[in-house]
């Protein structure tokens, strides 16, 4: 991509000069943005031709597949490995074990995706942005797959001292590996349009679907021979090793061609408008100078290259447009919180299962099964709502500000549920209905899953839909980042539990 200022004299009729491209040489006259670039995928197709209509259409369907497919690889990592609990729980006859099993998981991937979050732009900027996605995918892809085969590897033996501590330290590979590829698929689909990020938490809990199924047919169960301990984990290291030999297929084949033309003018324009918005700042005050409004127009003309969308005058101004920490709106770090509030209740219920069932290890199982069919339930559920829009702000069902509240409003009411199983599983006898376990399972513990899934689904588009274009990429990683925050806090409660 060659990025060029053509240079216009407005005292005469001269014909347009191109100069090299440089911050400091930002003077009046107004610079005019041009990209010369190859079509590349855009959200704005009103200007497209018959053509490139086409193309958009096509790549769409492969991203829409390939956004299923890479969910689905890092949902692997965490289904089967929760999945797997109540088998660990059995084996080692400890009712706490899958709680610190959990904890290994779930803590150090916050490490991992607040690193991502501060410092993956310095390595766009640095290198080239297609090979480092494509690496970063292609690693943690990898990596995921070799943990899975790793944990069947370790459990073909039964039972041994020194198990739970080689459980422990591959669940910290695989979570640090499974956080990586969570964000830089977050990345790679949400820059280009929020609305594939549903179809990649999508594929993630189409794995929990899938988790039940093998776990089913395979027999996998509390006290079942090691054997088929190993064959289970041995599935998901090749069903994800199959998923990434897909991936390195897709690209072999030019299908993302359009995507990361996408990523690189995303890249471009963000550090135009950086440059064009710090100029009257790092310069002398002289008539030659910019003033602040002429960065706002270039700042918008910026937006506009390649039919980048622009931000609306009326979301521009108000309480939930100011920016807040690392630039990003006050709504976004909003649904962050929300996020962070839907993830934290499930995860805090979840390493608990075994002091939910009160002991029982066959109940313990059905329950992460089914949580891991509430999450496909509620990630269903909301591909069917209303997509938010950023032109009707608090009009439903389209209101992008609307639709924010109403998350919170449902956080709000999941809240009796999670203090209900919460105080059961803290030995309570206040919610004593919950000693039916079909009273437990079906209208407790599938809803109040399957909102959580929702509604952090919801969070997530909210954010990424109303951030700024040229901090979409890194909203993903923000929303990423609460997504393992939430499972701190759940995880904290949970051992604060025991």
């Amino acid at each position: 991509m060659q990025v060029e200022l053509i240079m216009t004299d407005e005292a005469n009729d001269a014909s347009p000069r191109t100069v090299p491209f440089r911050g400091d040489e930002l003077r009046r006259p107004r610079p005019e943005l041009r990209v010369d670039s190859r079509p590349e995928f855009r959200v704005d197709r009103s200007t497209s031709s018959a053509g490139d209509e086409r193309f958009q259409k096509r790549e769409r369907k492969y991203l829409t597949v390939l956004a299923i497919a890479l969910g689905f690889s890092q949902g692997c990592a965490l289904c089967f490995y929760v999945g797997s609990g109540g088998y660990y729980s059995a084996l080692m006859n400890d009712d706490e074990f899958f709680v610190h099993a959990c904890a290994y998981f779930y803590l150090p991937p916050l490490v991992v995706t607040f690193l991502q979050l501060l410092v993956d732009h310095r390595f766009d900027q640095r290198f080239n942005i297609r090979t480092v996605i494509r690496c970063r995918i292609l690693f943690c892809s990898l990596g995921v797959a070799v943990c899975l085969a790793a944990l069947g590897i370790v459990t073909l033996g039964g039972f041994r001292p020194g198990l739970d501590a080689d459980v422990f330290v591959i669940g910290v590979f695989l979570g640090c590996f499974a956080a990586a590829l969570l964000g830089a698929s977050c990345k790679l689909f949400g820059a280009v349009d929020p609305r594939f990020v549903p179809y990649l938490v999508l594929g993630q809990t189409a794995a929990g679907v899938y988790t039940n199924v093998v776990a089913r047919l395979l027999g996998f169960h509390p006290g079942c021979p090691p054997s088929i301990a190993a064959t289970f984990f041995g599935v998901a290291a090749g069903t994800v090793s199959l998923i990434t030999v897909g991936y390195q297929i897709f690209n072999c084949c030019n299908l993302m061609e359009g995507t990361y033309q996408h990523h690189e003018l995303l890249l471009s324009v963000g550090f135009t408008i950086s440059i064009a918005v710090d100029t009257p700042r790092t310069t002398a005050p002289t008539t030659d100078s910019l003033s602040g409004s002429e960065a706002s127009t270039g700042s918008t003309e910026a937006r506009q290259v390649q039919g980048l969308p622009q931000s609306e005058p009326h979301l521009r101004s108000g309480c939930c447009s100011r920016r807040g920490p690392l630039g990003f709106p006050l709504l976004c770090w909003s649904m962050a919180l929300a996020q962070t509030l839907a993830i934290a209740m499930n995860m805090s219920l979840t390493p608990l299962s075994n002091q939910v069932a009160h002991g029982e290890y066959n109940l313990s199982q059905e329950l992460l099964l089914i949580k891991l069919l509430s999450d496909f339930c509620g990630r269903s559920i909301f591909l069917v709502l209303p997509i938010p829009s950023r032109s009707k702000t608090w009009r439903l069902p389209t209101g992008i500000l609307a639709q924010g509240l109403l998350v919170w409003f449902i956080e709000l009411l999941r809240l009796p549920l999670w203090l209900s199983v919460f105080l059961w599983a803290t030995g309570s006898d206040l919610p004593r209905f919950l000693a039916n376990q079909n009273v437990l399972l079906w209208p407790i513990w599938l809803p109040l899953i399957s909102t959580g899934a929702m509604s952090s689904s919801w969070a997530f588009v909210i954010s990424v839909t109303f951030a700024p274009e040229e901090l979409k990429g890194s909203a993903n990683l923000l929303m990423s980042c609460s997504v393992y925050l939430g499972f701190f806090l759940g995880i904290c409660i949970a051992l604060f539990v025991i």
